[in-house]
Order: structure tokens, then C-alpha cells, then sequence
């Protein structure tokens, strides 16, 4: 890859993820695809012969992306907040550029019980960096103070709603719940079925555990883009599709 090439894939990977970002919505968080079906699709052994970029790219599209979960989505509320806030992209644009192992070299002394320590560092202060400036201390406090609040309503939501209990309180932006329906002879695997029934949906994407013994779902709001009406959001498939089953 020349120059010439390495800006013009620059740009289509760069455009790629701003298109991507904007149509999230359009997604279904979760795929719905089977177990190998990717791994099925890509070519068992590394090719011989170099291939044209076009190519490459196209293959990502066609088969790589649609078996993606994407935990950018803004209704993506399942085990914790990983957020690439768009800003942090570009610095991580910066940091590959770069390409900076920043090392801890202590000479003289590396020995076998010292082997599992890595040495190489990759710049990711960089993003931090970006993400402080460009959203500013208060920003980021607001954020999290929507995401807590929003998460507080969900729960008073579902406390009120019958059929649904709260099993443990909001902490930050985490709760969890259970659906407990009275036809239900196996609450357990009631819930553990209702969060796969929500995941296979697709509008939203949650996540199940055990809490004093009972299989509980989680809920937690921590996406950058996320929005009250994503929340809001989350209830109404929550709803609808307990009542479904």
C-alpha cells in the first residue's frame, strides 16, 4: 500500500464509521445469525497472493459487519458501558498512525519471573486525552447523571408495571429485574427465556445473571449516544414482549 493508497482507504474507512454511526438505529443490536456461520464464510487459510483492497473492504461489509453485536448501539443495555465516543475514534485514528510502543524498559534486570509483565504500551492516553478536552469535565458529569436518572425511571417504570419486580436497586445506572407473571411454574427459566425472546427482537440488547440464587435481567444505560427516549424505548419492548409469551 502506497501512499496514495493508504489515504484513499484512510478516508472510505473514516467515512465508513461516521455512515455507520449515524444508521445504528437502523441495526438490530444483536445479530441474528448462527453460531460459525461467519467463520464458515472466511477463507480457511491466508491467500498466497496479495488481494486488492476492494476486495477486503467488500468481504468486511458482506460478511463481517452483519455478524457483529454492536455495542455502539444507543439501546445496547447489556453488561457494562464500553463507549467509543466519536472523538475518541479520531485519537485512535492518531494512535495506529503512530503506531508508538510505549515502553517501561528496565535493563539488566528481565527475567523469567518478570516475563508476564508486557512491555509495550500502546498510546491509548491519547484518547483520554481528546475525550477530556473535547466534552469538558461537565459534559461527561451530565452524561452520567442523564444515564442514572433515566435508568432511576426505568425502574420506578417496571416496579409499577404488574407482573414485574425490582431485584435490586438502581446503583448508578444498573438494576436488575424479574418478570413474574403467576402462569409462570419456573420463574427461573421464565426470565432466562424472556431475555433471549428480547435479544432475538433486536431493538435492544440486555443481559441476565443470578442474584441470591434467582436468574435476574440487568439493565444498565451507559452508551454516549444513548437518549431518554432510547430508554423510554427499552420499556415499551420489555412490555410488550413479556406480555407476548
Amino acid at each position: 500500500m502506497d501512499n496514495n493508497e493508504f489515504r484513499h482507504w484512510s478516508v472510505k474507512a473514516a467515512e465508513w464509521g461516521v455512515d455507520y454511526r449515524t444508521g445504528l438505529r437502523d441495526r438490530p443490536v444483536r445479530p441474528d445469525v448462527k453460531p460459525g456461520s461467519i467463520f464458515g464464510a472466511v477463507a480457511a487459510s491466508a491467500p498466497e497472493q496479495a488481494e486488492p483492497m476492494e476486495d477486503i473492504f467488500a468481504d468486511f461489509e458482506a460478511t463481517i459487519v452483519p455478524g457483529m453485536t454492536h455495542w455502539q448501539h444507543p439501546r445496547f443495555f447489556a453488561y457494562f458501558p464500553a463507549n467509543a465516543a466519536p472523538v475518541s475514534v479520531v485519537a485512535e485514528y492518531l494512535v495506529s498512525a503512530m503506531a508508538a510502543q510505549c515502553m517501561l524498559w528496565q535493563t539488566g534486570i528481565i527475567n523469567y519471573s518478570e516475563w508476564s509483565v508486557p512491555l509495550g504500551r500502546r498510546f491509548r492516553a491519547l484518547k483520554l486525552w481528546f475525550l477530556l478536552r473535547a466534552h469538558g469535565l461537565e459534559g461527561l458529569r451530565t452524561m452520567i447523571r442523564n444515564h442514572v436518572a433515566w435508568s432511576e425511571k426505568l425502574a420506578e417504570r417496571l416496579r409499577r408495571e404488574p407482573g414485574f419486580e425490582i431485584s435490586s436497586e438502581p446503583m448508578l445506572s444498573l438494576f436488575s429485574f424479574r418478570h413474574v407473571p403467576g402462569a409462570a411454574a419456573d420463574l427461573d427459566q421464565h426470565n432466562l427465556d424472556l431475555v433471549e425472546r428480547i435479544n432475538r427482537d433486536g431493538r435492544i440488547y440486555l443481559t441476565q445473571t443470578r442474584l441470591d440464587g434467582r436468574a435476574v435481567i440487568r439493565f444498565q444505560a451507559g452508551q454516549f449516544e444513548a437518549t431518554e427516549a432510547d430508554v423510554d424505548h427499552a420499556f415499551e419492548v420489555i412490555t410488550e414482549i413479556a406480555r407476548a409469551g
